[in-house]
C-alpha cells in the first residue's frame, strides 16, 4: 500500500491539480523559458507545485487512483484519505508542525521544504 502523498505526486504527473478533500489542493504551475535582464544567461522551463488550501472540494480524482491501484471502493479509498488528512490537522492542532510534515512528505525524508522537492524522481512531470 502506497502512502497518499505517493499517489499525490503521481497523479501530479499526469494532472494539473489535484485536491485532498479538506485539506486543499496541489497545484502544478509551469515556469516558461527566462532571460533575465541582468544576465547573459536563460532559465530553463520547468514547474513548480505550490499548495493551495482553499481548493478543498472533493472531485474524486485521489480517491479514484487509490481505488483502482489498491483494489478497493471507492468508499474505502475516501475513509484512507479521511484518516490520512485527520492525523495531520491532529499533528497541526498540537503545534507539532513539524510532524504533520513528516506525515505529508515521509517518502521524501531528505526533503526541507516542499518547494525543494524534485517531483521528477517520481515520475516526469
Amino acid at each position: 500500500m502506497k502512502n497518499i502523498f505517493d499517489y499525490i505526486v503521481t497523479l501530479l504527473g499526469n494532472h494539473s491539480c489535484v485536491i485532498v478533500p479538506s485539506l486543499g489542493g496541489f497545484v502544478v504551475n509551469e515556469k516558461v523559458i527566462g532571460t533575465p535582464s541582468d544576465s547573459d544567461f536563460f532559465t530553463p522551463p520547468s514547474k513548480e507545485v505550490i499548495f493551495n488550501p482553499v481548493l478543498t472540494h472533493n472531485d474524486g480524482l485521489l480517491a479514484q487512483e487509490i481505488s483502482q491501484t489498491e483494489g478497493v471502493s471507492f468508499d474505502e479509498a475516501n475513509s484512507k484519505i479521511i484518516s490520512w488528512v485527520s492525523s495531520i490537522k491532529d499533528k497541526i492542532a498540537q503545534n507539532n508542525a513539524q510532524a504533520a510534515y513528516a506525515a505529508c512528505f515521509e517518502v521524501m525524508p531528505e526533503a526541507k521544504a516542499f518547494e525543494e522537492v524534485d517531483l521528477s524522481t517520481y515520475q516526469n512531470l
